[in-house]
């Protein structure tokens, strides 16, 4: 099922369920401590701390919501972005682009358009 506040791709050897609304964000400022409008800079400052727990805790709770017992455990989420490349791969970079545009109210699933500005690449804003 495809929604503007979930994704599905392969992350750590199977097709996995991102959930990017309220309940995730709700799960994660509560056990990671990190406020909303703080995401930014907290990333910005220790991204190997923060990046992990996002994918965690977006995995986490489309289990909790249904009831279902993890298969993974934090350890597991961060091998997995190790083994994609770290914290700037192609993954990792996807499901932040993901989430501000569901943060900002845009559909998750919409592909992030670059545009070219006098040889300067730049993320068009995905509200407009």
């Amino acid at each position: 099922m495809i929604n503007k506040k979930k994704f599905t791709a392969e992350f750590g050897g199977k097709e996995r369920t991102f959930w990017l609304g309220l309940g995730f964000l709700a799960m994660f400022v509560k056990n990671s401590k990190i406020d909303v409008d703080e995401l930014t800079d907290s990333m910005t400052k220790n991204p190997f701390k923060v990046m992990p727990e996002l994918l965690f805790y977006s995995l986490k709770y489309g289990y909790d919501r249904v009831g279902a017992d993890l298969d993974f455990n934090i350890y597991d989420v961060t091998e997995w972005i190790d083994e994609d490349g770290g914290v700037s791969s192609p993954f990792t970079l996807n499901f932040m682009q993901k989430l501000g545009a569901a943060i900002g109210g845009a559909d998750a699933n919409e592909e992030t358009k670059i545009v070219e500005k006098k040889g300067v690449k730049k993320k068009e804003n995905p509200l407009k």
